[in-house]
């Protein structure tokens, strides 16, 4: 019997099995004190989460926030607002307040209440006797419970609401000290470091006490002797010791304390963190065994699976956090951090090898599906094979041993189906080339040799056209009518071979009737019926001024558009009707120039494999969505003619495998993002810099004054993502007529010289998926104007110009006035005389 954990109990089990994590497998985005946005020191001590959704991690250096791409720094030595009390953090605890409690390792005599919103700093230096010997969050009342311990003496605490430690109960004992606590539901465990480990129950009143076999003979000179007590339920209790492998159990109803024997034997086991679902990962990495390893509990299936795998580094890991591992957790080592996410199971794989960066494995060419959902794959060479709708596979045997010749299966490419058979191609030996007959119902194949390389098949109704070619040599394109199994070669009207190109690569049925062949510098323009064959390339006048690049793929879209599909220029979309054409290339957010195929879906969006992912394309707004290995592909790099749509499924082939995926599944996210305010910069009244770190729950009110109309804002989605694909638009003002503003994947927004007034500034993220994000960040801003500029100004200095005018006006008229009465005067006085 071996046991197993589970959320409520221990269950027995007569068999160890194991069990992918929903078939998926581990991506890293790696972190590290070399890169340029520094972490402060490699060793990586704690991990946790605040309640905006950043990442605080913990080192042997200070204290680092991180929003999945810009790294915050707080340290002893640095100024007020950056400022924390000491260097070798060991322990974070996120408060339901929101609030963080740090705990240093050699600083025992202090703890910090840290505000992770606006980066204040609380130290909190307890009155009593002893040192700070652990910290823990009581499961129980949600309280950070504070040991504070030496010799003879042991004090309890909880921080209250005020910050201040109050006691919950206190321990007198011989000369010994506590060294570690562990909390659980029902009781408090101690470990004292003269070995005894003891439960207590809330009040402080002693319950039990250990003597563990497993610690008999066994001279500890190092107080931290037990790893871990872990409790699994409600009084349960797994064990684990430093140099003691294996895991011990107590149950809630016993004294003894008994070695669970048969659950992974022989391992040290140093951690084990809970995600919220009751998942758990075991960790066995200590200095006892160089090798490391990582499990993985599956609470639901009640299963272990040996994970090592997605550990990256050969350096001991020291914290994990994660709250649902199936989505991916943050990963602490002695030399750095990962941010692992696993790969998505939306995109189901078959036929991979294990390979390096960059090299092939199983090479796929061709794909076809039969009416019972049976899929077909051609590999590049030795195999074809037989997917059933179950997974299952199966290697067909398209020779069998008794075969009269030699067989060289190689370059084998391309499957049609056409009852009974499944037609493929491929070379059986030097310099011969035939078309592959395979009826799966008697295992027998029928070969037609056909003189030329064959590139490309495409069926048309009751023909099957073949467009042949090697490098240096002419092409050629044959014609094999199914109702007659006759490969003929295509002569045009005037009886002869009209394919001067070397490499015909690429056939598509452009209008009825009307068959495009894509070559390597341009295509031919073959009309069935007339036989009549017109030549492009880029000397033609447009649309038909093709690019002097192969011709990979050519796709008659649902609405009447063609796609050309090139070798190193992206692909075109031309309209015929209108005689326009439009070039897309990795400048528009293709995943790779080389664009191997297109596969339409039935919502009109085009899949196009490349060279370097797969782009999906929305062809009215012209936006991508791109996915690589990191999403889960089996390899970046896609075949010529592996594709195929059936449904609501497509399959399509790569240089290491095969996968299939539903678009729409594909599409959805359980999980949509939510945007992180990382920062706020702008200027006071004064003109000196502010950052602004507040909380952005509600809509900041920003009073930019009138000499540095300027903000600058960080933000990023909080999917912590290393693709680098999320969108962000922003928009100014609340109107309709507001419209949002694209932002590409630049997570920064610089606004100069902002327009005077007052209104609202909204920015929003997108994920890879075209998710928005659950919130969005507000503004109210306040942009003052110079006085100068105001319309107050204006009336003013108008009202002044309009009294100093009416000043002049009237002096002037008084001055008349005066004059006319001296004339008066002068007037009268000379009647008088």
């Amino acid at each position: 019997m071996i046991y197993v954990f589970r959320l409520g109990c221990i269950v027995c089990c007569s068999v160890l099995l194991t069990l992918s994590v929903s078939g998926q497998e581990a991506t890293i985005s790696r972190y590290d004190h070399e890169s340029s946005q520094r972490l402060l020191d490699r060793e990586i001590t704690d991990i946790v989460r605040d309640q905006q959704g950043f990442l605080w991690i913990g080192s042997e250096d200070g204290l680092t926030r991180f929003d999945g791409e810009r790294f915050e720094q707080f340290k002893k030595t640095y100024p007020e607002g950056r400022r924390i009390s000491g260097m070798n953090i060991e322990r974070i605890l996120p408060r339901p307040d929101g609030k963080l409690v740090l705990q240093y390792s050699y600083d025992d005599r202090i703890l910090d209440i840290f505000d992770p919103v606006t980066f204040q700093n609380s130290p909190i230096v307890p009155t009593v006797a002893g040192e700070i010997s652990d910290i823990r969050l009581d499961p129980a009342q949600g309280e950070v419970i504070v040991m504070i311990s030496r010799p003879g003496n042991t004090g309890v605490f909880y921080l209250d609401k005020r910050d201040s430690l109050q006691m919950r109960y206190r321990l007198k004992h011989a000369d010994f000290s506590a060294v570690s606590f562990s909390p659980t539901q029902q009781s408090d465990w101690i470990v004292f470091d003269h070995g005894e480990i003891v439960e207590y129950d809330k009040q402080g009143n002693r319950k039990r006490s250990l003597q563990a076999p497993a610690l008999n003979g066994l001279n500890y000179s190092r107080e931290r002797f037990v790893e871990f007590i872990h409790e699994i339920n409600g009084g349960d209790c797994v064990f684990s010791f430093e140099a003691v492998p294996g895991l011990f159990m107590l149950r809630r109803d016993s004294d003894e304390l008994y070695e669970i024997r048969d659950i992974i034997p022989g391992e040290y086991w140093t951690h084990v963190w809970k995600d919220r679902n009751g998942n758990r990962l075991l960790y066995a990495g200590s200095s006892f065994r160089p090798k490391q390893k990582l499990f993985f509990w599956h609470e639901q299936a009640q299963q272990f699976q040996d994970v090592s795998s997605w550990l990256t580094s050969k350096n001991q890991v020291k914290c994990i956090y994660g709250e649902n591992f199936y989505e991916g957790f943050a990963i602490g080592y002695t030399n750095g951090f990962d941010v692992m996410h696993l790969l998505s199971d939306k995109f189901r794989r078959y036929l991979m090898q294990k390979v390096s960066p960059g090299e092939w494995g199983t090479s796929i060419r061709g794909i076809w599906q039969d009416e019972k959902r049976n899929t077909y794959v051609a590999r590049e060479i030795n195999n074809w094979f037989r997917i059933s709708e179950t997974g299952k596979v199966d290697t067909l045997e398209i020779f069998k041993p008794e075969n009269p010749f030699e067989f060289d299966f190689k370059c084998s490419r391309n499957l049609l189906k056409a009852e009974p058979y499944l037609i493929g191609s491929a070379h059986f030996g030097d310099n011969t080339y035939g078309i592959f007959l395979y009826d799966a119902s008697n295992e027998h194949t029928r070969v037609l040799p056909i003189p030329n390389h064959v590139q490309h098949m495409f069926q048309s109704r009751d023909t099957i056209w073949i467009a042949c070619g090697e490098m240096e040599e002419e092409g050629d394109v044959y014609t094999l009518d199914l109702n007659t199994l006759e490969l003929n070669p295509f002569r045009d009207q005037k009886g002869e071979d009209p394919f001067t190109e070397d490499l015909l690569l690429t056939i598509e049925e452009v209008r009825p009737d009307v068959l495009w062949i894509g070559c390597r510098e341009g295509l031919y323009q073959v009309n069935v019926k007339t036989r009549e064959v017109t030549y492009f390339n880029a000397g033609s006048p447009e649309p038909y001024d093709f690019f002097d690049t192969w011709i990979m793929d050519i796709h008659r879209h649902s609405c009447g558009k063609i796609l050309i599909g090139y070798r190193s220029a992206g692909f075109e979309v031309i309209d015929l009707d209108r005689g326009t054409s439009r070039q897309y290339t990795i400048h528009d957010g293709l995943a790779n120039d080389n664009v191997a195929f297109f596969v339409e879906d039935t919502t009109q969006a085009v899949w196009i494999g490349t060279f370097g992912g797969l782009s999906k394309f929305d062809l009215a707004e012209e936006k991508f969505v791109n996915f690589y290995e990191s999403d889960g592909l089996p390899h970046n790099e896609f075949n010529r003619y592996a594709k195929y749509h059936a449904g609501n499924e497509i399959w399509m082939g790569t240089v290491n495998g095969v996968m299939a995926f539903d678009p729409y599944a594909l599409m959805e996210e359980s999980h949509p993002p939510k945007i992180l305010l990382s920062s706020v910069k702008y200027f006071d009244k004064s003109g000196v810099t502010v950052r602004y770190h507040g909380s952005f729950s509600k809509p900041i009110p920003l009073s930019i004054p009138a000499a540095n109309r300027s903000l600058e804002v960080a933000f990023h989605l909080d999917n912590f993502l290393s693709s680098r694909q999320d969108q962000y638009e922003y928009r100014i003002g609340r109107t309709p007529d507001s419209e949002w503003q694209p932002l590409g994947v630049e997570d920064e927004l610089v606004l100069n010289y902002l327009p005077v007034g007052r209104y609202p500034i909204s920015i929003r993220g997108l994920d890879k998926y075209g998710n928005l994000s659950t919130n969005e960040i507000r503004f109210d801003l306040r942009v003052h104007q110079f006085l100068y500029e105001s319309a107050w100004f204006y009336v003013l200095i108008s009202l002044l110009l309009l009294g100093l005018f009416f000043v002049i006006i009237r002096g002037w008229f008084q001055q008349k006035f005066r004059l006319f009465q001296v004339r008066q005067d002068i007037s009268r006085d000379l009647h008088d005389e």
